[in-house]
């Protein structure tokens, strides 16, 4: 049996209050890197830490798992107008690829895209007929 690896990234943006964005992300095994240069200043980004990607759970003081979201603890917490997006990818043995992207604003409006739709995109379709899939 094949070891599933996966990584994970935002891209910068600006939050209502970095300590209690920081509080918040505490249980989320990511890292937060403070944005610095032309248009990243006074943003941050999230690497996520974990072999999975995005966590979605942590276990508590009491030993209770208890499940997340980040995007639900990322949204409220942007400034208005930020739009933040996180994007992971990852592999089990290279017989199948994943990827996943959304981008979310303070209104907990989401877009999402995954890799997987370009076999349905209609414009792929009218590339041919012979599509297979990139897996085992």
């Amino acid at each position: 049996m094949a070891d599933y690896y996966g990584y994970a990234r935002s891209n910068y943006f600006r939050v209502k209050d970095m300590a209690r964005f920081k509080a918040a992300m505490d249980k989320c095994d990511v890292r937060i890197i403070t944005g610095v240069g032309r248009g990243r200043k006074g943003k941050v980004a999230l690497l996520a830490t974990g072999e999975a990607g995005w966590d979605s759970s942590y276990v508590d003081g009491n030993g209770k798992e208890i499940n997340f979201n980040i995007i639900d603890i990322v949204a409220p917490r942007l400034e208005d107008g930020e739009v933040a997006v996180f994007m992971s990818i990852g592999y089990e043995k290279l017989r199948y690829l994943a990827g996943d992207a959304f981008a979310i604003n303070n209104r907990m409006e989401c877009v999402s895209i995954c890799l997987s739709d370009i076999y349905s995109d209609p414009r792929v379709k009218k590339l041919g007929r012979n599509i297979t899939k990139a897996e085992c």
